[in-house]
C-alpha cells in the first residue's frame, strides 16, 4: 500500500474577533460586581486578586495568557509597583490611587 503524505499547510482563517473597549461605567460595574461574584467558597480568587487582574488587564491591554505568566519576580514594590515581564513589550507602572 503506497504512504499518502497530508500537507501540513492550511489555509488561513479569517478572525471573527471584535475588540471591544469598556466605558468607564462598564468597568465599575464589573468591578462592583466582582465581591458578589466571588463569594462562592469554590472560587479560585479572593475578590480583591480578582478586582487588580481586572484592572491590570484593562489598563496594560495585556492579554489573560501574558497576565497568567505573571510571577511575583515580575513585580518591583519598591518603584511604585512596576511590574516587568518579557510577554509585556514594556514595563508597567502603577501608582496606588484613592478611589
Amino acid at each position: 500500500m503506497p504512504i499518502v503524505l497530508m500537507s501540513t499547510k492550511r489555509p488561513p482563517v479569517r478572525s471573527t474577533f471584535v475588540q471591544h473597549v469598556y466605558t468607564r461605567a462598564e468597568i465599575l460595574t464589573l468591578i462592583n460586581a466582582i465581591p458578589r461574584s466571588q463569594s462562592n467558597a469554590e472560587c479560585l480568587l479572593h475578590h480583591q486578586t480578582f478586582r487588580s487582574v481586572l484592572l491590570f488587564l484593562y489598563r496594560t491591554g495585556a492579554g489573560i495568557s501574558e497576565v497568567s505568566q505573571l510571577a511575583l519576580r515580575h513585580v518591583d514594590v519598591k518603584k511604585s509597583c512596576t511590574i516587568s515581564n518579557p510577554a509585556l513589550n514594556e514595563p508597567v507602572e502603577f501608582r496606588a490611587v484613592q478611589n
